[in-house]
């Protein structure tokens, strides 16, 4: 007579399910870790999904109000970086104030509003390569408004992760997200990114005779117009692919203000940059707790790679090679293996140049990481070229060397 092993086996697949059920009652979603991280870029800060990505020598809007008492921006800078924030009221009765702090919550730096109450400016050096938190909120807490935030002086890695890259032209220009922005400076030089098929709607308002300017970053297919209290442009897209778009204004009215956006070809308006951090790169969830169900059976989140894998396919990062194929600045000169030449980077700012055994100058500006990845782009033609000082000449201002994502 043969047994039924039917029961054993009913009982053998009713205890796994149970096992099966417990771990995912006790895999919580709010258990998961986030980590990521893009290539070339430090270690993602915890929990960045509530800041602000600020990007290097861009111009922000924003409100302090009643129920929102701050704005917190996330930024990634290099050591060395002299970065350079100015918050400036655009409504109401709003004195900026703006704290500075490094990825650990410590307090680097705080500026309160100017005399008039209408400005708050501050220039630090930084510490460390890393994340920085900047916060955007009013003196004491009791005043509102609108305000612009001009940011520059910071790393320019964050562009090498967005479609249309870093831009590639010297200058002393604020790059726009969107939104009314002051116009400081005459002229004032602003840049836009355009994709295929959009289209920039430019308006400027000033009091007196004012000229507005659209046009490629090197001033071909201008569109202009003057006029005065308000003049505007519609500019669009004349290429297939993402590119630069030059904004200038000529205005003596030191009130003058700035609103540009863009819209795509049913006139919905298109999201300039990520907001967030995360937006830019494929998050993967990490498990990294362990769950005892008996004294002797221990499960670990590890154990499930084909559900929630631990790491990215290893074709998610890319590789960096040094450059190739480039061109002086200086001579013309052919440049490879990621060489360059700072000299002609400076005369096109109508600077001289020179060097000590750690740094470049251009005039009584020393040169940083924004900077050289600024040489590697229009030396090599890439917009998602970068800098990296890991050579190993005995002189560290000669250690410099560009890369391009292979």
């Amino acid at each position: 007579m043969i047994p039924n092993r039917r029961p054993l086996l009913s009982l053998f697949l009713s205890f796994l399910l149970g096992i099966l059920m417990a771990v995912m009652m006790l895999v919580s979603p709010d258990a998961l870790q986030i980590s990521a991280q893009g290539p070339g870029l430090p270690p993602y800060p915890p929990n960045p999904a509530p800041l602000t990505l600020l990007f290097a020598d861009s111009v922000e809007v924003g409100v302090i109000s009643r129920t929102q008492s701050t704005v917190r921006y996330l930024f990634l800078g290099n050591a060395g970086d002299s970065v350079t924030v100015e918050m400036t009221r655009t409504s109401d009765d709003l004195e900026p104030r703006l704290v500075l702090y490094d990825v650990n919550g410590n307090t680097i730096e705080e500026k309160g509003a100017d005399l008039a109450g209408r400005k708050a400016l501050m220039t630090v050096t930084l510490p460390d390569r890393g994340w920085y938190v900047l916060e955007a909120s009013s003196e004491n807490n009791d005043t509102i408004g609108q305000y612009a935030l001009k940011f520059s002086g910071a790393a320019t890695d964050l562009y090498t992760l967005l479609p249309f890259g870093a831009p590639t032209i010297p200058g002393n220009f604020a790059i726009l997200r969107g939104g009314e922005v002051p116009v400081t400076g005459n002229p004032a030089l602003f840049l836009i990114p355009l994709g295929a098929n959009q289209t920039v709607n430019a308006q400027l308002t000033a009091k007196g005779s004012s000229t507005l300017v659209l046009s490629k970053t090197d001033t071909t297919a201008p569109q202009s117009q003057v006029g005065t209290d308000t003049v505007q442009i519609q500019y669009p897209s004349t290429q297939a692919a993402w590119e630069w778009i030059l904004i200038t204004v000529i205005t003596t009215d030191k009130d003058a203000k700035l609103s540009a956006k863009v819209v795509d070809a049913s006139g919905n308006e298109v999201s300039l940059v990520p907001n967030n951090l995360l937006a830019l790169a494929t998050v993967t969830p990490t498990l990294t707790e362990t769950f005892t169900l008996t004294p002797t059976v221990t499960l670990t989140r590890t154990r499930l790679p084909t559900r929630i894998p631990t790491e990215p396919p290893p074709t998610a990062i890319p590789q960096a090679v040094l450059a190739n194929g480039g061109v002086g600045l200086s001579n013309g000169a052919r440049m490879n293996n990621g060489n360059f030449q700072v000299e002609g980077y400076c005369s096109r700012q109508g600077l001289g140049t020179r060097r000590d055994s750690n740094y470049w100058y251009c005039g009584s500006k020393r040169l940083g990481q924004g900077d050289f990845n600024t040489i590697c782009r229009l030396t090599y033609k890439n917009n998602n070229a970068f800098a990296r000082q890991d050579g190993s000449g005995s002189i560290p201002a000669f250690r410099w060397r560009c890369y391009v994502y292979k």
